[in-house]
């Protein structure tokens, strides 16, 4: 194999990684082994990349970009583009001869290109912006191209109402990205309609209404329809009645057990009342037309005793009545009961018996036309995407090129936040602090944590962003720090430094660490001994007010009596004070004296010998742990905390952190004047 053919592996962040130098050296991607990819899937949330390039790449739209998902668009570029080299282009115009004519797509989709020429093509080729404004104008019509025909696309009265019964009979199909929730409907739901109506017209059109004792029973059975759940209601009443007669006393109301009613509501009333039984249940089974009714259906009770002849309706005439029924109601069933059969005979034969339909499938035609417009619209201006974007984003994905190198701009940077005099430039979008710091505080890195608002004025809402740090200090950062922040897009931010988690940023802040904390608590010990504010408050309150300050509770009785009285503690607890800091003083005195006695007796080189052995036995360990601190520096877990799936580890070392962090610069050509000091307005 030549030594050009080889696979090539760059060592980027203390890996090797694959290493395309050229987008014609991609299509050794979809060979080689995902456990050598630096990530292999990623949040399409966490990306800092143009949001329509990556709806594209994520071709199973699940929300994470995947292996598979950059080998297929690495397989589509190879079969629409003559060659990858036409990737990496930029903003730049596409020549059309760029573009494979030699299978069915490709030739197709330049013979699109060759009939909205005019629309797409600006000066040599096609470009971005030319597409996306077709693109935005076609997709202004009702017309959408998916299927779904929505009620802004249909007119006619006719073509109207069919769609309304269709929609309503089927249920509708939600049309997609709809903030209101509309519904449309598709081919095949009105196909189904139509299918279902004729079937039901043929049906009605052979089955003959059945009788009802041989005469028309639509108006008997209306009177039938109003009180037959009730009376059904009554009958199973009376055999709670006939199992034991104590069950009558269920039906009757004690008037000191009456819930509470408002007398003046008709409505509260007329609740009870449709609640409460047709009449009084008995054990013959028998109701009684001309007895004591609830008042609430007497008067459809009394039609029907006049419509059927009867004044006492017994089990056996209630069960013949309802098999008399039967066969209309069956009928009724079909005819109504079906959702279909609900709209009617005479509005079916309406809606199916004109060129509705025609009309309709028309505009299924029709939309089917536009989305093929709108397919190859957006397959061009896929490609169009994958040509600008692809390239660089294979740089921050298959491999980390683009992070550690200071001339290329990485897609996993949210942007860089400026704080105490530095640039932090290792940034990453984060929806969730805690989640994140309870995975990255493992990483054994220096994070800060920031809020930002993009301000009242501006479009959008707040974000959160972790921050590594691998320079300068944190001296001077806390919590609640105003910070600002620079998006990838050059958009400014306000905001605040809402978390920090300390870890080695450098060898001397590492090393020194240990030292400065020594030397706080030091400072902190002796401020706390040399502290009199207590003790003089409490001399000025007994010199004041003469009371006595207050002293810790009595001793036990064997401890003495008379002499530990409150003014005498005082004065005791104030001399024993200044009597241990004096010996404390004469302690050190005596001791600094000795020093320097004994060192004015040692040789020159002999003092320097000592200085440096001790030199050695406290900085030496000092050092070796600083160097393992800072090994075990890892933004591979900073990385996956956010989302990444990452293959490699990467550690940090002194180059790769002044890429991440650096200090404010000054222009090349600058001047600084040391001001002078200014006292009383004479200058010194």
């Amino acid at each position: 194999m030549a030594e050009s053919e080889k696979v090539q592996f760059r060592r980027i962040g203390g890996s090797y990684q694959y290493s395309a130098e050229t987008p014609e050296e991609l299509a050794g991607i979809l060979t080689l082994d995902p456990a050598l990819w630096a990530a292999v899937a990623v949040p399409s949330d966490a990306i800092n990349a143009d949001r329509n390039f990556l709806r594209y790449l994520d071709f199973d739209q699940n929300g994470f970009i995947c292996v598979d998902d950059v080998c297929f668009a690495i397989r589509t570029c190879m079969d629409s583009f003559r060659s990858l080299d036409a990737l990496g282009g930029g903003s730049a115009a596409l020549p059309v001869d760029a573009l494979r004519v030699d299978t069915d797509g490709g030739k197709t989709l330049v013979e699109f290109i060759e009939t909205l020429r005019d629309s797409l093509v600006d000066g040599d080729g096609i470009t971005l912006p030319r597409v996306a404004e077709k693109l935005a104008a076609v997709s202004i019509s009702p017309f959408r191209g998916d299927g779904i025909l929505s009620r802004a696309a249909v007119s006619g009265d006719a073509a109207t109402a069919l769609y309304a019964a269709v929609s309503g009979y089927t249920g509708g199909t939600a049309v997609p990205n709809s903030p209101s929730g509309e519904k449309g409907i598709t081919a095949l739901q009105l196909e189904k309609f139509l299918l279902d109506g004729d079937a039901f017209l043929a049906w009605a059109r052979e089955t003959q209404c059945p009788e009802f004792r041989g005469g028309d029973p639509v108006a008997p059975y209306e009177v039938f329809r109003k009180v037959s759940a009730k009376i059904d209601e009554f009958f199973s009443f009376c055999d709670l009645v006939l199992l034991d007669s104590a069950n009558l006393e269920r039906f009757r109301l004690d008037p000191a057990k009456l819930p509470e009613l408002n007398l003046t509501n008709p409505k509260a009333v007329a609740e009870v009342l449709q609640a409460a039984p047709a009449a009084m249940p008995n054990a013959q089974e028998t109701l009684d037309l001309n007895g004591s009714l609830n008042p609430a259906y007497r008067d459809a009770l009394g039609q029907f005793k006049e419509t059927f002849q009867v004044t006492k309706l017994s089990r056996n005439d209630w069960t013949q009545l309802k098999d008399d029924f039967s066969a209309y109601i069956e009928y009724l069933d079909k005819a109504r009961g079906d959702s279909i059969g609900a709209l009617g005979r005479e509005k079916l034969e309406t809606l199916l018996g004109g060129d509705a339909a025609e009309q309709l499938r028309s505009l299924f035609e029709r939309d089917g036309k536009q989305g093929t417009v709108l397919g190859r619209l957006r397959t061009l201006e896929m490609l169009l995407l994958f040509r600008r974007d692809l390239w660089n984003f294979v740089n921050n994905f298959v491999s980390f090129r683009a992070l550690f190198s200071a001339d290329e701009s990485s897609l996993l940077q949210a942007g860089t936040l400026i704080l105490d005099g530095h640039s932090y430039f290792l940034t990453l979008r984060i929806p969730d602090v805690p989640a994140h710091k309870k995975i990255a505080q493992s990483s054994n890195l220096c994070m800060l944590y920031a809020e930002f608002s993009p301000g009242k004025a501006a479009a959008g809402t707040s974000f959160r962003v972790a921050v590594a740090v691998t320079g300068g200090d944190l001296a001077r950062i806390y919590p609640g720090k105003p910070a600002y922040f620079i998006d990838t897009n050059g958009k400014h931010f306000c905001g605040k430094i809402i978390d920090v988690v300390e870890g080695p940023i450098s060898f001397w802040q590492t090393m020194f660490a240990p030292f400065r904390r020594l030397g706080a608590a030091i400072g902190s010990r002796v401020q706390k001994l040399t502290d009199f504010s207590g003790l003089e408050k409490q001399m000025e309150n007994t010199i004041n007010t003469g009371k006595t300050p207050v002293v810790p509770p009595p001793a036990p009785a064997n401890a003495g009596r008379g002499f530990f009285n409150s003014g005498s503690m005082f004065l005791l607890a104030g001399g024993l004070s200044l009597a241990a800091i004096g010996a404390a003083a004469s302690f050190v005195v005596k001791s600094v004296v000795g020093m320097i006695d004994t060192l004015s007796k040692m040789s020159g080189w002999t003092l320097l010998s000592w200085t440096g052995g001790l030199l050695l036995c406290v900085f030496v360990p000092a050092s070796i742990n600083t160097v393992l601190k800072m090994r075990k520096r890892n933004l591979t877990l900073f990385l996956e905390a956010a989302g990444w799936a990452v293959n490699l580890p990467m550690r940090l070392n002194a180059a790769v952190s002044g890429l991440f962090t650096r200090p404010g610069c000054y222009p090349e050509e600058s001047r600084f004047i040391r001001a002078a000091w200014v006292l009383k307005g004479k200058a010194n």
